[in-house]
C-alpha cells in the first residue's frame, strides 16, 4: 500500500513538473506579446501626438496589461524626478527594479536597444526605432510560438510517461 502511495505521488510529481514547463514558456510567450502590443500603443502616441517621454510612459501606464502598468508608472515618475540621468539609464534601471516583467533575455535586449533611441531623437526617428524593435519582437513572439507549440506536448509527455515509468517501476 505504501509503494503504490509514493508511486502515485512520484507519477503526480513529474507530471506537474511537465506542466509546469509548459506553462513556463507560456508565460514568456504572453509577456512578449503585452510588451509588443504596448509598444505599438507608443509608436501611435509618439508618430500622432508627440508626447514628450514621461507623459508617454505615464499614457502606457493607464492602458497596458497588469503586468506593464507598474514598469511603465515606475518610469514616469522615475523620468519626472531624475533631470540628471540619460533616459536609457532611467529606463534600464526600471526594467531591472520590475522582475514581474517576465520577458526572456532577447526580449530584455530589445528593451536596452529600444531604450538607447528613445528622448534622444525627433518623433519619426523614435518611431522607426519602434518600428525595428517591435519587427525583433514579432520575430521572438513566432519562434516562442513554435518552440511552445513543440516543447509543450514534449514536457507534459515527458513529465506523464516518466511518472508512470516510475509508477510502473515501484508497483
Amino acid at each position: 500500500m505504501i509503494r503504490m502511495i509514493g508511486a502515485v505521488l512520484i507519477g503526480c510529481s513529474t507530471a506537474y513538473m511537465g506542466v509546469s514547463l509548459s506553462a513556463g514558456a507560456r508565460r514568456r510567450l504572453q509577456a512578449v506579446t503585452a510588451f509588443r502590443d504596448s509598444l505599438l500603443r507608443m509608436q501611435q502616441k509618439v508618430t500622432f501626438y508627440r508626447l514628450p517621454l514621461p507623459a508617454l510612459m505615464r499614457e502606457l501606464s493607464l492602458e497596458t496589461s497588469d503586468s506593464l502598468a507598474p514598469f511603465y508608472a515606475l518610469a514616469s515618475d522615475r523620468l519626472e524626478k531624475n533631470r540628471t540621468r540619460t533616459a536609457e539609464a532611467v529606463l534600464l534601471r526600471c526594467v531591472r527594479e520590475q522582475e514581474n516583467l517576465g520577458l526572456p533575455e532577447e526580449g530584455l535586449q530589445c528593451c536596452s536597444k529600444l531604450f538607447r533611441c528613445l528622448g534622444r531623437m525627433d518623433s519619426e526617428h523614435q518611431a522607426e526605432a519602434l518600428r525595428r524593435i517591435i519587427g525583433e519582437l514579432d520575430e521572438l513572439e513566432g519562434r516562442l510560438r513554435e518552440d511552445l507549440r513543440r516543447q509543450g506536448r514534449c514536457y507534459c509527455a515527458l513529465g506523464v510517461c516518466g511518472g508512470l515509468a516510475v509508477t510502473i517501476l515501484l508497483v
